[in-house]
């Protein structure tokens, strides 16, 4: 299936391209882009259109850090990890960009949500794991 707005490939089940953000509605012409005399579709590499189909090479990106750590009853998950995410952006960001030079695309989200955190409550205090960071990423590979 192919995003109306911006004709990049979008999975069959997608409510909204990954490309572009526009939502993707069942009605009206969200099919593949045909080429003249109807011999296949049309893919779009790199801003060009190709006759080869695309393949997608998805894998998660993991970095642990298994850190725990205690707060004050004030302080909630979304919390430790914006506090986590600041702290460590840097490291985070570096290392997403030596995956971007090796081709990787980045499809999630990236900042506090990329964290996995787990809590457990006492009375006096909220007790927090960060188990990892983890986000989403995917490679175009043409087909030969």
């Amino acid at each position: 299936m192919y995003c109306k707005s911006c004709r990049e490939p979008v999975p069959l089940d997608s409510k909204f391209c990954l490309h572009c953000g526009a939502q993707i509605t069942s009605q009206g012409g969200t099919g593949p882009l045909k080429q003249p005399g109807g011999t296949g579709p049309l893919k779009k590499v790199n801003g060009e259109i190709n006759e080869k189909p695309i393949e997608w090479q998805y894998r998660d990106y993991m970095l642990p850090f298994n850190q725990k750590v205690s707060y004050g009853r004030a302080w909630s998950a979304y919390d430790v990890s914006l506090h986590f995410w600041q702290n460590n952006q840097k490291l985070i960001l570096s290392e997403l960009n030596k995956l971007k030079e090796e081709g990787w695309e980045i499809i999630s989200e990236v900042g506090p949500a990329g964290f996995k955190i787990e809590e457990s409550n006492n009375y006096f205090s909220n007790n927090f794991t960060i188990v990892e960071f983890r986000i989403k990423l995917r490679q175009q590979r043409s087909c030969e």
